[in-house]
């Protein structure tokens, strides 16, 4: 929802990463991922997030926008202001509606406040199950998100082949 009219980035194979202005796109066609990439925009977020009610493993979309490893969780500490690579978290808590427990992959733990990352104005967290479907967790049914290694980079290309039209 967010990224039409934004500027596309593309991995071009002799550039690297390159961003071309939505105003000059015609027609974007999707095809398979090489099988060997040098360059690629980060790993994908996945984890295992905790609810009241039971808890959903799968890959991880933060506040509905942060989804891969160098994407920024930001936030206030009592020091000032931070923005930290997502590749470098290892938990996310709420504490209180305004609030959040960051835990780095070092051990070191942070309290965040005063962002939209780290309290209610979260639009919630998303995580997309194997064979299941994306659920959509709200900030107030959030409790807890604790980061791992993906399994995969995700379904491939061809798992989307055989798609039909809903009715």
């Amino acid at each position: 929802y967010n990224d039409v009219g934004t500027d596309v980035r593309v991995l071009d194979a002799e550039l690297g990463q390159i961003e071309i202005d939505w105003d000059r796109i015609e027609k974007i066609e999707f095809t398979a991922t090489p099988s060997k990439m040098e360059e690629k925009f980060g790993e994908p977020l996945y984890g295992t997030v905790e609810r009241d009610d039971g808890e959903f493993t799968g890959f991880v979309k933060w506040d509905h926008d942060e989804r891969v490893s160098p994407d920024k969780l930001d936030g206030k500490t009592e020091d000032g202001d931070v923005s930290i690579s997502f590749g470098k978290i290892t938990s996310i808590e709420r504490y209180s509606s305004s609030r959040s427990i960051v835990v780095l992959k070092s051990g070191r733990e942070l309290t965040l406040r005063g962002s939209n990352d780290v309290n209610s104005e979260n639009r919630g967290v998303i995580v997309t199950v194997a064979g299941m479907g994306r659920v959509d967790i709200p900030w107030d049914d959030f409790n807890k998100v604790t980061f791992a290694n993906p399994p995969s980079s995700g379904p491939s290309y061809a798992e989307f082949a055989s798609q039909s039209k809903l009715k």
